[in-house]
């Protein structure tokens, strides 16, 4: 447990002085959650909550929450279940889990594979884990190349590529595939399953598998013309170099209960998505323009929403800032508009 903790403290340095030494590569890179819990977090999403992650560890949950997570799955693929925020991105990076969506895959899992709950529950997790941790991987291996080459990498190549890059899904997917687990291989028939009916990327791990095993070869490739950009494979360190269980003991994971804390999740999107505040002052004027006049300033930076019914919005942001912010003035425009919060926050991020 110290060891584990120790690791995690020592890379929380390592980028602590990667960002004093590299600005350049770290645009922007607080545009996430808020420091204070209070401010939208749920109480006790500290780091490895266990009891958190144990009170949703239910059946009766899980099949209530079996269709709405196998629809997500078919839109969103493993990220329905958690997703791996970028620590260029935000200081909250790290891996969050949604634990109502975790339940309704351990229940879909269990049913499938005819095994208990539990069992799925702790092999559904390990998967979970090890999809998200090769983003990690491949955020990782894009600085250690960005350091040497003294450019940007990660940024642009996430930029250019949302909402996601399919060959990272594929690889990510054929990872967590291809973990010698007890857990995972008990469930591998069920997961590989709904990988194939996931969306393109998620559903094309086959690309990055050989005889059964991760084909690192194909991977060090993706990464060498990613991140180096010409042919061959650099030795970047994968699985062999770099166990599954290290690599998780530096990441930070926090577990969210969506039903009563959802825009912690719809603000871990909008991380995800990079996604500004002038992205979704533009995404609220598309949507609703039935109700909003114009977006103006008041000749400064200062910004305001003007609506049909003459009410005035301030938004009192940068226009690139992001995040938990982005949430925040949705939710004040759908109580101005008489909208459901969560009704209209669903389709800003389903806006293209």
């Amino acid at each position: 447990m110290f060891r584990a903790f120790d690791l995690s403290r020592r890379f929380s340095r390592f980028l602590e002085e990667l960002k004093k030494t590299h600005p350049e590569f770290f645009k922007n890179p607080e545009t996430g959650l808020p420091e204070d819990l209070d401010a939208g977090l749920p109480p006790g999403i500290l780091e490895r909550s266990k009891n958190l992650l144990e009170r949703y560890q239910s059946k009766d949950i899980g099949m209530r929450y079996e269709e709405e997570t196998l629809i997500d799955i078919k839109e969103h693929g493993i990220e329905a279940i958690a997703i791996y925020v970028p620590y260029h991105l935000s200081i909250n990076w790290g891996i969050y889990v949604f634990l109502e969506r975790l339940s309704g895959l351990s229940y879909i899992v269990s049913k499938k594979g005819h095994i208990s709950f539990d069992q799925a529950f702790e092999g559904c997790k390990r998967a979970v884990f090890e999809h998200e941790s090769f983003h990690f991987l491949t955020e990782y291996i894009a600085t250690i190349t960005e350091t040497i080459k003294g450019t940007p990498l990660y940024l642009p190549y996430f930029y250019k590529n949302r909402p996601y890059c399919e060959y990272e899904e594929a690889a990510a997917n054929a990872w967590m595939l291809t973990l010698k687990s007890p857990y995972i291989r008990l469930i591998k028939n069920e997961i590989r399953a709904l990988c194939d009916i996931s969306p393109p990327g998620y559903r094309d791990y086959i690309n990055f598998i050989s005889k059964g095993e991760a084909d690192y070869n194909a991977i060090r490739t993706f990464w060498t013309e990613t991140f180096l950009n010409k042919g061959g494979q650099a030795f970047f360190p994968t699985r062999i170099e770099m166990p599954s269980n290290n690599i998780l003991k530096l990441i930070p994971i926090y577990y969210v209960n969506i039903s009563d804390f959802s825009e912690t999740k719809d603000a871990v999107y909008c991380i995800l998505a990079n996604y500004r505040i002038h992205d979704i002052l533009t995404k609220l004027v598309r949507i609703l323009p039935q109700d909003i006049q114009k977006i103006d300033t008041d000749g400064g930076h200062q910004y305001y929403i003007y609506l049909r019914n003459g009410m005035k919005i301030p938004v009192p942001y940068h226009g690139s800032d992001g995040g938990y912010k982005n949430v925040k003035i949705v939710n004040e425009v759908a109580d101005a508009l008489g909208i459901e919060r969560k009704q209209l926050r669903e389709r800003v991020l389903k806006d293209p």
